[in-house]
């Protein structure tokens, strides 16, 4: 269990990144403290708060006697305890790992973008990572500082990754056009305001060259300008490998402290990542749809339609077309038109009006998903609110629209959830980012290979935006779809729909995972599910002391165990079917 207290609402989103791993957590008061048993907590500490004396004390307590304790944007008063001490200086910076065999370094392997805490300075603790300036490189002093004090463990980031994370995801609040690329790659400075012009990630230290294939074609995703490499682009979630970066610290702390963590695996069968393939039907034509159908039949998977009302185009979906994408098995999602060009407009009675529009003219009852036309975005979170209210439940607008800043602009692979930073709030809509549009048109095939192990490095979704008339149009187009789908199936993806996705991410969040200790042996697990599920894992990340685990018993029958490596430590993984109510299994 995560005991997690945190100071400013943007820290807040620590909630959010320890639930989106699965690890069951609680929010707790200052006067808490005093209640926490090391045998069962983790504390984690967000943001740059300050805790008064006897608050102090009792932390000190709690890691000294075995707790383990991870604070995240500041020491809180614990320095003593941390083996660390804040150091003056701006917010933000690159932190860049200095011990990369540690488990918790490990995750670093580039310079991660930070945008709010600052640097540490290890007194009796070891820096396992530094803070550096953001544009000259120049050390900053310690970011991560890890100290054993009495029985316990710490962990102390100077950097704020709940407070970056989210930044990173929601970008600017966008109100103009957002600074191009200087290079020319990246011209989002087009009269145009849409969900990159809010990008906070820098285009000279954010975004990667990947090297050419000797053999690949020509393209016009390709850009001539770059002969000995791709055209630079955001190549790695960086939100997410902060996410990783935290959850790593957490998992090593309870580690060395002794303590057993379990957490719920991201997909079911154990599955590393999912695909999506979306559509955004755009001219509406219906020529293009049957061919994108037969497509996909070929392929074996069903797909995401995101279908719009275009009041500029001639053309029409007949009844029967619509029909046919839901027998085939597909989601018919709603493509929102707020491009004024195309005879759309930006607000929450235009978003009203036009989804009545599309599920009168679709016969839908609904939509559990929505991408937007252009990717249109105005302000911060407001159209989240706008989907809660229409009752749409994912959206797919986090993406790029340029060559130039492909990949992860906002930083993740992740579904994730969005939270107010105005209120620390959250907000109940999924987003699941978008990564390319029209691959061989907008950017080269290869690049799926690389982002395809993105997801599988961060249990994320490989999402692939493929329009229908281009699929009609150009045959190159319809090899780069087929043969991504047929790469991440060699790769152990499964192609999900993003009503799918939207599912299981919700189900999996209710599924509750608690250790409990016995007296005399190793402690038991108890999980409880709102409904039968098949397929889950649980993966448990093993103390540093003790015996591991050897076998595992749920009402007498045993249950395969798998060992494995979970956030760089030794794990188990343990993968069962949950019936309704409440499941006990025994550690041996």
């Amino acid at each position: 269990m995560i005991a997690i207290l945190t100071a400013g609402t943007a820290s807040r989103y620590a909630e959010e990144i320890v639930a989106q791993a699965g690890l069951a957590w609680r929010r707790v008061a200052a006067p808490d403290l005093a209640t926490l048993t090391p045998e069962t907590q983790v504390l984690l500490l967000a943001g740059d708060g300050r805790l008064a004396r006897d608050a102090q004390d009792a932390v000190a307590r709690f890691v000294e006697t075995g707790g383990a304790l991870v604070a995240t944007g500041g020491t809180w008063g614990l320095e003593r305890v941390l083996g660390a001490t804040t150091r003056d200086g701006d917010p933000g910076g690159f932190v860049i790992a200095r011990q990369p065999d540690h488990p918790i370094a490990s995750a670093i392997t580039h310079p991660l973008h930070v945008f709010a805490g600052g640097a540490l300075h290890a007194t009796t603790g070891t820096a396992m990572a530094g803070l550096t300036e953001p544009s000259t490189y120049e050390s900053r002093g310690d970011a991560v500082v890890i100290n054993r004090p009495g029985k316990g463990a710490t962990v102390a980031i100077g950097p704020d990754i709940p407070a970056s994370v989210l930044r990173i995801q929601l970008g600017r609040s966008i109100h103009e056009d957002g600074a191009p690329a200087p290079d020319g790659t990246a011209p989002i400075d087009d009269g145009i305001l849409k969900t990159d012009d809010g990008v906070v990630l820098a285009w000279d230290h954010d975004r990667f060259q990947m090297p050419v294939p000797v053999d690949a074609p020509a393209c016009p995703g390709r850009d001539d300008a770059y002969p000995a490499g791709d055209t630079p682009w955001f190549a790695h979630p960086i939100a997410d490998e902060l996410r990783d970066l935290l959850l790593r610290a957490i998992h090593w702390a309870a580690h060395a402290a002794g303590q057993l963590l379990a957490s719920i695996w991201a997909w079911p069968r154990r599955l590393p990542a999912v695909g999506l393939i979306s559509h955004d039907s755009d001219l509406n034509i219906d020529a293009s749809a049957h061919t994108t159908l037969r497509l996909l039949a070929r392929a074996g998977i069903h797909s995401t339609w995101c279908h719009m009302w275009g009041p500029t185009y001639p053309d029409r979906y007949e009844r029967a077309t619509f029909d046919r994408i839901r027998e085939g098995g597909h989601e018919l999602a709603l493509h929102y038109n707020a491009f004024d060009q195309n005879g759309g407009a930006w607000g929450r009675e235009h978003l009203a009006t036009q989804a009545a529009f599309v599920r009168a003219e679709s016969g839908a009852d609904g939509f559990v998903s929505n991408k937007n036309h252009y990717l249109r975005w105005e302000g911060e979170v407001e159209f989240f609110h706008w989907l809660v209210d229409e009752g749409i439940q994912a959206d797919q607008c986090k993406g790029p629209s340029k060559k130039g800043n492909v990949g992860y602009p906002h930083g993740s692979c992740l579904p994730w959830f969005p939270f107010d930073a105005a209120t620390g709030d959250k907000i109940d809509v999924i987003e699941i980012p978008l990564q390319f549009q029209d691959l061989w048109l907008t950017a080269p095939p290869w690049l799926a290979s690389t982002t395809i192990e993105q997801a599988r490095r961060h249990h994320g979704v490989a999402h692939f935006l493929f329009h229908q008339v281009h699929l009609h149009t150009k045959p190159e187009v319809v090899k780069a779809m087929l043969a991504t789908i047929d790469l991440g199936r060699e790769r152990g993806l499964e192609w999900w729909t993003s009503a799918e996705i939207n599912a299981w991410t919700r189900h999996r969040r209710d599924i509750g995972c608690s250790v409990v200790p016995r007296a005399g042996g190793p402690p038991r697990l108890e999980i409880t599910t709102p409904a039968a599920v098949a397929s889950v894992t649980i993966a448990l990340t093993e103390p540093a002391t003790g015996t591991p685990i050897s076998a595992a018993t749920a009402g007498g029958k045993g249950i395969e165990i798998e060992h494995a490596t979970h956030a760089g430590l030794p794990a188990v993984l343990l993968t069962l079917d949950l019936p309704f109510g409440r499941t006990v299994i025994d550690l041996a």
